[in-house]
């Protein structure tokens, strides 16, 4: 077929911007989702998974009176309030930036993912792990983790809104480590099973980045 010069021109970046979606899909929204499936499946069949506690019993074998106070304020940090302060800084900057879209993009990410994470605790009804005295009372279902679910969905947002600049790698970078430290966090303080939070940070994941291939069309424009 010969297509005329403008088209054909066209045409490689179009190919570009498809791949680029493609992989935002696989990576960012089939992958996690295929993780939670695998995961929600084991639990909705009180399947023990073989690492949970094997996991769990070796974080605590490392406990120390110090690393307790750090766990503590990590799992603080990652807490509901400190989230929710952390989003409202985050929209107040954006508004003030006349940012209204990126605003509301933010607001929708996160306060979807956890409503989200409320219903499919309510929906699986997990129990929390109680191998031993925990240092943080928890008395709402487990899986999946709130705070891996809202970490992550923060984290994902603020590297989504800085893709497009020189500052994208070092907000991935934080984002992986601060939502690591969170979820890390909660199985120290015995409160989570590991697969919990996998499952809250897929779910998270898979939301954020389905909001993205819906309404960010942007981030996969091929570069002239």
């Amino acid at each position: 077929m010969n297509l005329p010069p403008s088209s054909r021109n066209d045409l490689p970046a179009h190919r570009r911007t498809q791949r680029h979606r493609l992989t935002w899909a696989g990576l960012g929204l089939i992958a996690p989702l295929t993780v939670f499936a695998a995961l929600g499946e084991e639990v909705a069949t009180s399947t023990v998974i073989p690492f949970d506690r094997t996991i769990l019993e070796w974080l605590h074998g490392h406990a120390t009176t110090t690393l307790d106070a750090v766990m503590l304020f990590i799992t603080n940090v990652g807490g509901a309030q400190a989230l929710l302060a952390l989003l409202a800084a985050l929209l107040l900057s954006l508004l003030w930036l006349r940012r209204w879209r990126d605003a509301a993009f933010a607001l929708l990410a996160f306060g979807g993912a956890e409503i989200t994470n409320l219903l499919l605790k309510a929906l699986f009804a997990r129990a929390r792990p109680h191998l031993w005295p925990a240092l943080s009372v928890e008395t709402s279902f487990g899986f999946p983790s709130g705070h891996a679910t809202g970490s992550v969905a923060l984290a994902a947002i603020v590297a989504i809104l800085l893709w497009k600049t020189r500052w994208r790698v070092p907000a991935l970078l934080i984002g992986v480590l601060f939502g690591g430290l969170v979820s890390v966090s909660r199985l120290y303080l015995g409160v989570h099973y590991p697969s919990d939070v996998i499952a809250g940070a897929a779910a998270s994941l898979a939301w954020v980045t389905l909001l993205v291939l819906i309404s960010r069309r942007e981030l996969f424009a091929a570069r002239a």
